[in-house]
């Protein structure tokens, strides 16, 4: 078991919050609790766990100025007492964010203090009182008993409560599964390429939990990376005869696998394709009907309730849960929820009940309203 004692505020107040979750994320509350599904701005008390059972997450430490990524098969209890929240790692492989200082346990073995200035550490709990300390992000060192290691960007280091070890017992290991040996060197160029305007975008990679900056300017992203931008930043996604023009806030991931897929995960995007091409969205899907000559353009705006997709051009299919879809031509709106819901809020009519030329005049008497016209 693994613990970083962190600051909290008060203890009736909740010590962290889901800000992110792709995949089934549930929380236990107490030690003994049930445990249940959990969604974004789910938020955790003393004694609660956060469990990631597939997919990844991301939990934000209220109070802390930190935040925790975690993968399949993670748990994470909030231990401790009122004004000093202690994480306690159950399972699995965590990456720390954050700007201070935290004291680090291996179960009865104390690792020090982990110093991190603006950095992401990922922290791989091994045997014997171990850990694979890499700092993928900002600056780092460990602090231990014996000796204060610093850390270098990309380069695991094996630390005990003496220090470094140069050989943890585990011979010819291979490298944590999170963030190890990934050079910091841009994705190789595959069939998406994304043109980012602003200094505020970031990528994760495929296999990695922690998010890194994304620079200015055109490149290719691998097949399972995910992009978000913040603040003053937006992005040109284009790939498969699809072209989503992101704005700032927006989250898009790209699928695993040799197929092509992209889901937009939050914020809003422009999307236009120049043939058939779908696009996954929170708790379905919508397939624009693009042509060469004449694309298909559609303006999606995601919130953590539902997608509000809006026909601007051709035609489209919403789909969402079991027996859910829907024909959406240009002019018309529909509401798509998180759990498959669709809920149409502008439609055309598809036929009329009666026909007047122009320049005519009528009035229309109607025992049994409403009729189309």
């Amino acid at each position: 078991m693994l613990a970083a004692l962190v600051a909290c505020r008060h203890s009736s107040d909740p010590v962290a919050e889901l800000s992110e979750a792709d995949g089934e994320v549930q929380r236990q509350e107490g030690t003994a609790g049930k445990w249940q599904p959990a969604g974004v701005h789910t938020q955790y008390f003393l004694r609660d766990a956060a469990h990631v059972e597939t997919g990844r997450a991301v939990v934000d430490l209220i109070g802390a100025h930190a935040r925790i990524a975690m993968r399949g098969g993670t748990t994470v209890r909030f231990n401790g007492a009122p004004g000093k929240l202690s994480l306690s790692v159950e399972a699995g492989q965590i990456g720390l964010t954050g700007d201070g200082s935290y004291q680090v346990d291996l179960g009865t073995v104390s690792l020090g203090t982990v110093n991190l200035s603006n950095g992401t550490i990922q922290i791989n709990p091994k045997t014997d009182g171990v850990a694979s300390l890499e700092l993928t992000g900002g600056k780092g060192q460990v602090a231990t008993p014996g000796a204060t290691v610093v850390l270098e960007l990309n380069k695991p280091r094996d630390v005990g409560p003496t220090g470094l070890v140069v050989d943890a017992g585990v011979p010819d290991a291979p490298a944590p599964v999170i963030d190890a040996g990934v050079p910091d060197a841009a994705p190789a160029a595959g069939d998406v390429t994304i043109e980012v305007t602003g200094r505020r975008a970031e990528l994760l990679a495929p296999g990695q939990i922690a998010w890194k900056p994304l620079p200015a300017g055109a490149g290719g992203l691998p097949h399972g990376s995910s992009v978000r931008l913040g603040p003053g930043t937006t992005a040109r996604l284009s790939g498969g005869g699809l072209t989503l023009d992101l704005a700032t806030g927006a989250r898009v991931k790209l699928a695993d696998g040799d197929s092509l897929g992209i889901a937009l995960e939050a914020g809003g995007a422009h999307a236009a394709a120049t043939g058939p091409v779908g696009l996954a969205l929170p708790g379905g899907a919508v397939a624009l009907g693009g042509a060469a000559g004449a694309a298909a353009e559609a303006r999606l705006d995601t919130t953590p309730r539902d997608t509000k997709v809006s026909v601007l051009r051709g035609g489209s299919k919403l789909t969402g849960g079991p027996g859910a879809e829907l024909a959406m031509n240009r002019g018309e709106t529909a509401l798509l929820t998180r759990a498959g819901a669709i809920r149409v809020l502008e439609a055309i009519p598809e036929y009329f009940d009666l026909r007047v030329g122009a320049g005519e005049s009528l009035t229309i008497h109607d025992p049994r309203p409403p009729t189309a016209v």
